[in-house]
């Protein structure tokens, strides 16, 4: 178990630095005026002990289920053939991203998305739970910061 953990971290770790980077791209063709702005995700009223849980804890638990566990366990029981697999993938991790807004999150955090995947291929669930949770923990700071 301690070795999912390491690995959900680690993946965590690289989707929060690949996160920073985009969202510096994005801002910046933004300001060039080559793309429209980003739609924000909205969680004013929530308090922050609310916030925390659900961003760090629930949200992380619940999509990791629906769009890392299931599709790959799913097309893992229907074959074995790679192509397949990373077509789910990629398909799971577009309609995680456009869950979360505009399309400027289908890009965003469907490539994260595909990290998610990728911790999951590595350890499983408990993996892609904790990168997940870690990315968002990261997200959950620099949102309180930004705050004060």
């Amino acid at each position: 178990m301690k070795n999912k953990i390491r690995v959900g971290v680690i993946y965590g770790l690289s989707a929060i630095v690949f996160s920073l980077i985009m969202d510096q791209v994005i801002n910046f063709l933004v300001m060039l005026n080559l793309l429209s702005e980003p739609s924000e995700i909205k969680l004013d009223g929530l308090g922050l002990v609310n916030m925390f849980i659900l961003i760090v804890i629930i949200a992380p638990t619940i999509e990791e289920l629906f769009y890392r566990w299931l599709p790959i366990k799913a097309i893992s029981l229907i074959t074995k053939n790679k192509s397949a697999l990373w077509i789910v993938i990629i398909i799971s991790s577009a309609g995680f991203g456009i869950s979360h807004g505009s399309w400027h999150h289908l890009f965003l955090q469907g490539m994260v998305g595909i990290i998610f995947s990728i911790a999951f291929l590595k350890g499983g669930y408990p993996s892609s739970v904790v990168a997940h949770s870690t990315h968002n923990f990261m997200l959950f700071i620099l949102i309180y910061l930004k705050q004060i």
